[in-house]
């Protein structure tokens, strides 16, 4: 194969500033054809830059300090002048790793024969998008798991009717702490919400169980933990008010899922769906890989735990969707009809199942009929205000529902639980 001249004394020129792997990389060529392009331009008598000019830039300089979960890239160099410069150059693989933050600044610098160029500094820090500990101990604990999750033989109901139920027991923050002195609402702590919850779910399960549904759609998450792990914060750094240490959330809460996914199995087939909060998305992907190794053997509870933002369900006619909610509102019927396309087509009865905003609202978005209308439902929470809410005014009834679904007719009911006083209280207290 012919070489391309100019191209050869460019690339020979960057191998004597820079160095082969900085060629290889920056002109996106194998090491074999970088050795061609060499020995063309030495074979053709050209003298180097260096000894040309006597104003070789310094060689690119790369440090690159890498921990489990954390990463710091430093490069000092006269060519690597932006961040995308030296991801590509360090070759960083953004599969695993994400920016987290990064400074660019430069200098001035004269050489001793008197010339002048831009010496850049582009340092990037970057996390693991999945802590490698985490990815080893979910790996671990599907291994381990599988061989000791329940055995379960198929329970026999009465014959069932052509309906879908729901369980939404939404935002609980399993591990919130309120104090009701504080926030003049109960108190809440993970031993009140693991009870608050789980009498939610009997509340509802029994009032479910004469229509005799076919299936339940029990959707997990939602904010199902108050935090998202060790740091007692959200995901997006918001510090919390915290009751106790999060493995003792993790644990409790985990196994508070099975209980109430154990009491529905008696009523119908159960779907768990774990559904994105915004305070915990890592610790409920766990629960739902918990959940997924605890059922793996079930034939009466089957777990859809794929890290998707937005899931969709189909019961004869009516289309369903699930969400957190912590994005603009109006944009999910237009979601609902671009996902979900055929599903839409074949349906007339469509609903979004929504919570995030801890507060009861429906949102009715129309084209030309009713039928051919698709409704927002904001779902309240199930916890009490802690004393950020509190002070900022955001308060409202807490509930937890259950909509029952007809193939044909569409929701033909909606139950209800309200909290009770979980104790008798002192003002001081």
């Amino acid at each position: 194969m012919a070489v391309n001249r100019p191209r050869a004394f460019e690339i020979s020129d960057y191998v004597v500033l820079h160095g082969d792997d900085a060629a290889c990389a920056h002109f996106g060529i194998s090491a074999a054809t970088l050795d061609r392009y060499k020995r063309f331009a030495r074979n053709s008598g050209r003298p180097s830059p260096k000894a040309e000019t006597g104003n070789s830039k310094p060689k690119t300089e790369l440090s690159d300090e890498q921990g489990a979960d954390s990463r710091t890239i430093t490069a000092r160099s006269a060519d690597i002048t932006s961040l995308e410069e030296l991801l590509a150059y360090s070759a960083v693989d953004l599969t695993t790793w994400e920016v987290d933050h990064h400074i660019i600044n430069s200098t001035e610098v004269t050489t001793g024969e008197g010339h002048t160029y831009t010496n850049y500094q582009v340092k990037a820090w970057l996390k693991r998008k999945t802590s490698a500990v985490v990815e080893d101990w979910i790996r671990k604990f599907r291994d381990e798991t599988s061989a000791y999750s329940p055995k379960s033989r198929r329970i026999v109901r009465e014959r069932s009717n052509p309906i879908l139920a729901e369980i939404d027991v939404f935002d609980p923050h399993v591990g919130k702490l309120a104090w009701h002195i504080e926030t003049g609402e109960d108190d809440y702590d993970l031993r009140i919400s693991e009870e608050v919850y789980e009498r939610a779910v009997m509340d509802l399960s029994a009032q479910i169980a004469p229509h005799k549904p076919e299936r339940i759609i029990y959707p997990v998450g939602n904010d199902f933990f108050h935090s998202n792990g060790a740091g007692d914060m959200t995901a997006a750094g918001t510090r919390l008010d915290v009751d106790g240490r999060w493995q003792k959330s993790f644990g409790i809460g985990s196994q508070l899922v099975v209980r109430c996914a154990d009491l529905l199995a008696q009523i119908a087939p159960v779907e768990i769906i774990t559904v994105q909060g915004n305070h915990d998305p890592e610790t409920s992907f766990y629960l739902g890989e918990y959940l997924s190794a605890w059922y793996r053997s079930s034939k009466d509870v089957v777990v859809d735990n794929r890290p998707i933002a937005r899931k969709y369900r189909q019961w004869g006619r009516c289309l369903i969707g699930y969400t957190h909610g912590d994005i603009r509102l109006e944009q999910l019927p237009l979601l609902m009809a671009t996902e979900a396309a055929e599903m839409w087509a074949s349906s007339a009865w469509r609903e979004w199942r929504v919570g995030h905003l801890h507060h009861s609202n429906i949102k009715s978005f129309q084209q030309e009929t009713e039928q051919a209308g698709c409704r927002v439902v904001m779902v309240s929470s199930l916890s009490p205000a802690d004393a950020w809410h509190a002070k900022n005014g955001f308060i409202a009834q807490r509930e937890a529902q259950a909509p029952v679904w007809d193939r044909e007719s569409g929701k033909i009911a909606t139950y209800y639980h309200r909290p009770q006083n979980m104790e008798a209280r002192s003002d001081q207290a």
